[in-house]
């Protein structure tokens, strides 16, 4: 339907008034109309009528619409009802944001050469990550986006207004012949650049490298990740690499320290690397296993500076190599010496922040070192640092019988892992009663029972010398599912 039709529509119908174009996307336009009805401003979305040519698929819009309608949560943009025109074109009318979306920021931060730092990241994503669990775990059914992506952010000029940093929007609708539902797992669509693996041919989806092309929670929370690289970094993930190489499941591995972060943050660039390794692996049982997860992994990093920051290719330019001129007057030696002094003094306060950095997370000594490379999925690789399920682990005292105790916590877990040297020590020290098993692999079993009032988890096989014990256990069947059992 050409704009001034559906302006005419809109006025006719539902008595909107001053209709304006405000944006285009690949699956529609989108207007700002003014409901005198409700005396407020509405943006209306305007499909293709190809995607409700038929009975069926306007019979699923109608059902979606009902779905999108219920969802309630302060950081997704609201979507009141859907319609279709005349001529079968499907449109629906949502909340009006007064704002920009984070692509258009992230564009503006590029031209200013200014990179977000990761405490910026997260409190525009955390919005975003909570809205994302919210359709994938709090609704029945739950909603798939589809299309996460930083055009689809819209973060308020005025966010006390609107009660949140950033809102999601534009949710991800079909209308194939495959679908059950319009946000079902049976389309392959989205922006490509934000495609997680598992949905293109080929790709790799959890234990026994299953393939299919499903879009799911997990490719959700990958896309989120994938933004908040791109805030990070001011670069999307997508063009660090060939097109060969995206188009495989096993991507390359993002190198941060190459491409730089805002300096107030590099000095931790390691541990904000070991976060985006683990939120953009190829097969989605081995990421966070929430958006909100994720988010809390990122906001125990950053906030370290180093006077060391990469100088990195900005803008698509080409990378300049640096050349020294021969130096042929006394001038010129004169003029090397600030530089030289400058080099000394970054050294030596490279040589603090290494140094600093080790003195912090010191390398696991004795049986600890042991345990950490047992159970690698969850602790982490030194002292102090976040592991894989982002959980920061600790040497603990030990307790009469007791070989090395590691305890891994967050603000809502907490794991300590027991090594007793061997199976019968284990066996001679502890005793739970009414043991059941709560996971079986070929190599080795996990049995569960309750020691003083705490869940207790004794692994069988080449792990039967450890004990496990939950003190917190949220989210702790998820952190179970990562141990290398």
């Amino acid at each position: 339907m050409e704009k001034d039709t559906f302006a005419k529509h809109l006025t006719d119908r539902h008595g909107f008034k001053h209709v304006e174009l405000i944006g285009m996307g690949g699956m529609g336009v989108v207007f700002r109309a003014w409901d005198e009805k409700l005396d407020r401003l509405v943006a209306v979305k305007l499909l293709s009528a190809e995607l409700s040519r038929n009975d069926l698929s306007r019979e699923r819009f109608h059902t979606e619409m009902k779905t999108l309608a219920k969802v309630n949560h302060s950081a997704v943009v609201r979507i009141h009802f859907g319609d279709i025109a005349e001529d079968g074109s499907a449109y629906f009318f949502m909340d009006y944001v007064d704002g920009e979306d984070l692509g258009m920021k992230i564009r503006q931060r590029l031209e200013w050469g200014q990179r977000f730092s990761v405490a910026e990241t997260v409190e525009l994503l955390r919005p975003i990550a909570a809205a994302l669990d919210y359709l994938h775990v709090k609704l029945s059914p739950p909603i798939i986006h589809r299309d996460v992506k930083a055009e689809n952010i819209l973060v308020p000029r005025d966010h006390h207004r609107y009660g949140t940093r950033s809102l999601l929007t534009d949710f991800g609708i079909s209308f194939t012949d495959k679908d059950q539902r319009l946000t079902s797992l049976s389309t392959i669509m989205g922006t490509q650049k934000y495609l997680a693996p598992e949905i293109l041919p080929g790709g790799v989806s959890g234990a026994g490298d299953s393939q299919h092309n499903q879009p799911g929670a997990a490719t959700d929370n990958y896309a989120l990740a994938l933004v908040a690289f791109e805030m990070l970094t001011l670069q999307s993930y997508r063009n660090t690499m060939s097109e060969a190489q995206w188009m495989q499941p096993n991507r390359p591995a993002p190198n941060l320290s190459a491409l730089g972060l805002n300096q107030l943050d590099y000095g931790d660039v390691q541990n904000i690397q070991m976060v985006f390794h683990r939120a953009l692996h190829p097969a989605p049982e081995n990421r966070p296993p929430s958006a909100v997860a994720f988010i809390q992994e990122l906001s125990r990093t950053g906030s370290q500076i180093s006077p060391l920051v990469p100088a990195v290719q900005m803008h698509g330019e080409a990378e300049q190599a640096t050349t020294i001129a021969p130096i042929e007057s006394q001038t010129k030696r004169k003029g090397l010496v600030p530089v030289l002094i400058v080099a000394v003094v970054s050294l030596v306060a490279l040589l603090i922040v290494l140094v600093w950095y080790a003195l912090r997370h010191p390398a696991w000594s004795g049986a600890e070192t042991q345990m950490a490379q047992d159970f690698s999925a969850v602790i982490s690789p030194r002292e102090n640092g976040t592991g894989q399920s982002g959980l920061v682990c600790a040497s603990q005292p030990l307790e009469t019988g007791e070989h090395a105790r590691i305890e891994c916590a967050d603000d809502f877990s907490a794991l300590s892992f027991i090594d007793f040297e061997s199976s019968e020590a284990r066996k001679s020290t502890i005793s739970v009663p009414n043991l059941v098993t709560s996971l079986a692999t070929p190599s080795c079993s996990m049995f569960t029972g309750l020691l003083d009032n705490q869940e207790i988890f004794l692994p069988s096989g080449h792990l039967d010398r450890y004990a496990l014990i939950v003190k917190s256990p949220s989210n702790m069947d998820v952190h179970l599912r990562l141990f290398n059992c």
